[in-house]
């Protein structure tokens, strides 16, 4: 039986209710039932001892009305100065639909979701720190019923770019308008080592030795245009009674502006930068040690331009996209794991060389306006653009994730042959043949998909890899698409030896040679880490896969 809600708080019932505190007032929600106390009034109702404990758990709220519909739809929950829950009404309807929550030890964030919008959060997403990669495990409540059918782990690291390729409310807008009139200046404060701006970031004056005194302006047209960018592409969306991912960006990036610098790093040496552009912390864990900069960076590869303060062109027009290409970065996004917005946002933003389709994509993707990041719109975009600008990857993450949340289904197995379907992958060939022999209806997506993906199948450079790449193509298929991850360890297992030769290269090999044995590897590790983390508890299957991970990684 609920508790009455005065008790709440005073005696540690404080998950019955929500005590928050809104214009002086204390507010307590209670099962639907809403009760305002004046704070004085309560003070002097309430004994001395009991009011102290309960002003030290009381929320404060600021809410945001951001696609400007005279309705509020962001709340954010501030406990002691620091931001413990964030809840949002996506789609405009008054209800809340998604909710982050911070510092839910032993996660650091952890976000619900009510995705189709009836009233139930179906999904859950958890992040922790694993040394410093970051471990997200996620569950979903297909059929609602208030239990988990499907959850799965994954593991990402820092993410990198490689080369070439209480007035806080009033002042939202006006930050935004500020950068849209370019109303401002680099504030010439130099200390230690750094320029201080009153833009958003604090430069490494190894920057402008770099790259000249230019860099600054670079990096406030980079903020700029991007920011210009998000707004129009909300505006372009038609959306018109809730958010998109556009428009929820340009207001955390006006908040990084307004409260947080994020400091731009030239002279970071301890780290490998081997084909790197630069990367970015994405997370609170992440830090440099020389220089000493913690959470937000963006750190710029060193060696970069090769001619000290003389950038040709293209070298210009690298760095401009890269920073906000690594600003997306701070908000939180990696790559694989969210939705793309660092790529596809770089690309739709600041790209002037990309063909019109790319745009197009890369807009679409940089508009956000989709459920998450394992909608099925949002996956088809993925695996077109990933396609497109060369970063497999991305479009084979997305289509695992898919298939995970959706065994069985054809479009997602489609959807994986089109996104691994690169000229050195022999795998994807002998995964749509895999495909088109164990089911017999396909729609004309579908079909297009998977002859995308095979259209490389009477290449010559697979013939040597044609036998290994069907044990690999049948094992995922047995793990992602019919969800028998014993079979696929099994499979794995007793062709071992043959696998390990498959992706071994020699010193005689081609340098086209290796990459085919370089994307039969990552086929074949990304179904055993699979295996070897979506098991919740670890058991004999998953030990058996991880031991597997570590014989074909070496």
């Amino acid at each position: 039986m609920p508790r009455p809600f005065w008790q709440t708080g005073l005696l540690g019932y404080r998950d019955e209710a929500k005590i928050t505190l809104i214009s002086g007032k204390l507010v307590v929600d209670y099962h639907g039932l809403r009760v305002f106390f004046m704070s004085k009034l309560l003070k002097l109702l309430l004994p001395f001892s009991l009011s102290l404990n309960l002003y030290a758990g009381v929320e404060t709220v600021k809410s945001f009305d951001l696609d400007k519909n005279q309705k509020d739809d962001r709340f954010e929950y501030w406990l002691k100065g620091k931001l413990v829950r964030i809840e949002e009404d996506r789609n405009g309807d008054a209800k809340i639909d998604f909710k982050t929550f911070y510092n839910r030890k032993p996660y650091f964030e952890v976000t619900e979701q009510d995705a189709d919008f009836d009233g139930k959060f179906e999904r859950k997403q958890s992040r922790k720190y694993l040394g410093k990669k970051i471990e997200t495990l996620t569950e979903l409540d297909k059929d609602q019923n208030g239990r988990y059918e499907i959850s799965y782990k994954e593991i990402t690291s820092s993410d990198q770019k490689l080369e070439q390729h209480e007035c806080f409310e009033m002042s939202v807008d006006q930050a935004i308008e500020n950068l849209a009139i370019g109303g401002i200046k680099v504030i010439g404060k130099l200390e230690n080592g750094f320029l201080a701006t009153n833009f958003g970031y604090t430069i490494d004056t190894a920057c402008i030795d770099r790259w000249g005194t230019q860099f600054p302006t670079i990096a406030k047209k980079t903020i700029q245009s991007g920011m210009q960018c998000l707004l129009r592409l909300h505006e372009e969306s038609g959306v018109t009674n809730g958010s998109t991912g556009a428009l929820r960006n340009a207001y955390n990036l006006i908040n990084f502006i307004e409260h947080i610098n994020t400091t731009i790093v030239c002279s970071e040496t301890d780290f490998n930068w081997y084909k790197v552009m630069a990367h970015a912390s994405a997370s609170s864990n992440n830090a440099i040690k020389q220089p000493k900069v913690s959470h937000p960076f963006i750190s710029i590869n060193p060696k970069h331009p090769k001619l000290k303060k003389k950038p040709d062109e293209d070298e210009l027009h690298e760095v401009y996209k890269t920073i906000f290409h690594e600003q997306m970065h701070t908000l939180g996004y990696r790559h694989e794991e969210n939705i793309e917005y660092s790529f596809a946002c770089e690309d739709c933003c600041l790209d002037k060389r990309m063909t019109k389709k790319e745009k197009t994509l890369a807009c679409r993707i940089c508009t956000g306006n989709y459920k998450n990041e394992s909608d099925q719109n949002y996956v088809k975009d993925i695996v077109l653009y990933s396609r497109k600008i060369g970063q497999d990857g991305l479009g084979v993450a997305a289509a695992l994730r898919y298939l995970k949340e959706n065994p069985r289904d054809v479009l997602g197995a489609a959807f994986l042959t089109y996104a691994s379907g690169n000229i050195y992958n022999p795998v994807a060939p002998e995964f749509a043949e895999i495909i088109k022999e164990k089911n017999k209806f396909f729609t004309e997506e579908q079909l297009d998909l998977i002859h995308e993906g095979s259209q490389y199948a009477e290449s010559d450079i697979f013939q040597k890899s044609s036998k290994s790449a069907k044990m690999v193509a049948t094992g995922m298929y047995e793990l992602f698409v019919n969800g028998n991850k014993i079979g696929a360890v099994d499979l794995f297992e007793t062709n071992k030896e043959a696998l390990k030769k498959a992706i071994t290269p020699q010193q005689s090999d081609s340098k086209t040679t290796k990459k085919v044995m370089s994307n039969l590897q990552s086929m074949l590790l990304a179904s055993l880490r699979d295996i070897w983390l979506k098991t919740i508890p670890v058991d004999k299957t998953s030990t058996r896969a991880y031991k597997l991970y570590e014989y074909f990684k070496n």
